[in-house]
Protein backbone atom coordinates (compact mmCIF):
# COMPACT_ATOMS: atom_id res chain seq x y z
CA UNK A 1 0.00 0.00 0.00
CA UNK A 2 1.12 3.68 -1.16
CA UNK A 3 1.92 5.84 1.74
CA UNK A 4 -0.14 8.51 0.16
CA UNK A 5 -3.11 5.73 -0.85
CA UNK A 6 -6.74 6.64 1.20
CA UNK A 7 -7.67 4.15 3.69
CA UNK A 8 -11.44 4.29 4.24
CA UNK A 9 -11.93 4.12 7.91
CA UNK A 10 -14.83 3.24 9.57
CA UNK A 11 -16.17 5.93 11.71
CA UNK A 12 -18.67 4.60 14.32
CA UNK A 13 -15.82 1.70 15.16
CA UNK A 14 -13.44 5.00 16.30
CA UNK A 15 -16.03 7.15 17.83
CA UNK A 16 -14.73 9.43 20.09
CA UNK A 17 -16.49 11.50 22.72
CA UNK A 18 -14.85 14.88 23.11
CA UNK A 19 -15.16 16.76 26.44
CA UNK A 20 -18.03 19.68 25.85
CA UNK A 21 -16.50 23.07 26.20
CA UNK A 22 -15.77 23.58 29.80
CA UNK A 23 -17.12 27.01 31.22
CA UNK A 24 -16.20 28.37 34.38
CA UNK A 25 -19.16 28.80 37.06
CA UNK A 26 -16.52 30.83 38.95
CA UNK A 27 -18.80 34.09 39.33
CA UNK A 28 -16.32 36.41 39.29
CA UNK A 29 -15.06 35.11 36.13
CA UNK A 30 -18.87 35.60 34.90
CA UNK A 31 -18.53 39.12 35.86
CA UNK A 32 -15.83 40.01 33.73
CA UNK A 33 -16.67 38.22 30.86
CA UNK A 34 -20.05 39.53 31.00
CA UNK A 35 -18.53 43.18 31.50
CA UNK A 36 -15.94 42.31 28.31
CA UNK A 37 -18.79 41.74 25.72
CA UNK A 38 -20.75 44.24 26.53
CA UNK A 39 -18.21 47.61 26.66
CA UNK A 40 -16.09 49.17 25.19
CA UNK A 41 -12.61 51.33 26.16
CA UNK A 42 -13.08 54.54 27.48
CA UNK A 43 -10.66 57.81 27.48
CA UNK A 44 -10.68 57.62 31.06
CA UNK A 45 -8.30 55.34 32.16
CA UNK A 46 -9.61 52.51 34.78
CA UNK A 47 -13.01 53.35 33.06
CA UNK A 48 -14.84 51.90 30.71
CA UNK A 49 -18.15 52.71 28.44
CA UNK A 50 -21.05 50.25 29.34
CA UNK A 51 -24.14 51.72 27.32
CA UNK A 52 -27.46 51.69 29.20
CA UNK A 53 -31.19 51.79 28.05
CA UNK A 54 -33.62 52.35 30.08
CA UNK A 55 -37.69 51.86 29.86
CA UNK A 56 -38.34 54.00 32.94
CA UNK A 57 -42.13 56.20 33.72
CA UNK A 58 -41.59 59.39 32.90
CA UNK A 59 -42.03 60.54 36.14
CA UNK A 60 -38.90 59.30 37.30
CA UNK A 61 -37.25 60.18 34.33
CA UNK A 62 -38.88 63.58 34.60
CA UNK A 63 -37.22 63.22 38.76
CA UNK A 64 -34.12 62.34 37.63
CA UNK A 65 -33.29 65.35 35.47
CA UNK A 66 -34.60 67.66 38.00
CA UNK A 67 -32.62 66.36 40.66
CA UNK A 68 -29.48 66.79 38.30
CA UNK A 69 -30.17 69.97 36.76
CA UNK A 70 -30.72 71.18 40.49
CA UNK A 71 -26.91 69.87 41.41
CA UNK A 72 -25.67 71.04 37.84
CA UNK A 73 -24.58 67.58 36.79
CA UNK A 74 -24.91 65.42 33.95
CA UNK A 75 -27.91 63.17 34.15
CA UNK A 76 -25.34 60.71 33.23
CA UNK A 77 -23.09 61.36 36.39
CA UNK A 78 -26.04 61.35 38.70
CA UNK A 79 -27.02 57.90 37.19
CA UNK A 80 -23.33 56.56 37.74
CA UNK A 81 -23.55 57.68 41.34
CA UNK A 82 -27.08 56.32 41.93
CA UNK A 83 -25.62 52.81 40.44
CA UNK A 84 -22.54 53.03 42.52
CA UNK A 85 -24.29 53.72 45.61
CA UNK A 86 -27.00 50.80 45.21
CA UNK A 87 -23.47 48.43 44.38
CA UNK A 88 -21.35 49.24 47.51
CA UNK A 89 -24.70 48.97 49.41
CA UNK A 90 -25.46 45.41 48.29
CA UNK A 91 -22.33 44.09 49.52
Amino acid sequence: MAPTENVPIEVSALAIRLPLKQTSHNPNHLVKVAVARRTKPSAKPGNIKLPLTGNLPRTLAEALTAQAISQERSLEGLARELLAHAATSRQ
